[in-house]
């Protein structure tokens, strides 16, 4: 039995790109929604309530379908999709079909 040790590298790095894109999301997407409607309403010379609403939904959508994207994993054995323990860990659960688990890194 082999102990997917390469396919495990991959699912790891898969969820350390998908949590820094919800924190660059959750941090500068406002930030940058601030700015653009701060700009538009200099140039309209009014507030655009119209804009922060859309963008709000926008956000929002979006922040889904990051969640989506990236919590799921495939196992390497079976190709079950697993989804992590949650936010605490961030360790894959075992699969629920075959039981394979995420092995224990090992200190030199």
């Amino acid at each position: 039995m082999s102990d997917y040790s390469e396919q495990w590298q991959v699912i790891l790095a898969r969820h350390a790109k998908g949590r820094r894109l919800l924190i660059l999301h959750l941090v500068l997407a406002p930030a940058l929604v601030f700015i653009a409607g701060y700009v538009i309403g200099r140039v309209i010379g009014s507030d655009p309530v119209w804009f922060y609403v859309a963008a709000f939904v926008f956000w929002i959508t979006l922040l889904m379908v990051l969640i989506q994207r990236f919590e799921p994993y495939a196992c390497p054995q079976c190709g079950t999709k697993v989804y992590p323990s949650g936010a605490v860990s961030m360790l894959p659960l075992p699969c629920s079909k075959c039981g394979l688990t995420l092995p224990i890194p090992r200190r030199n």
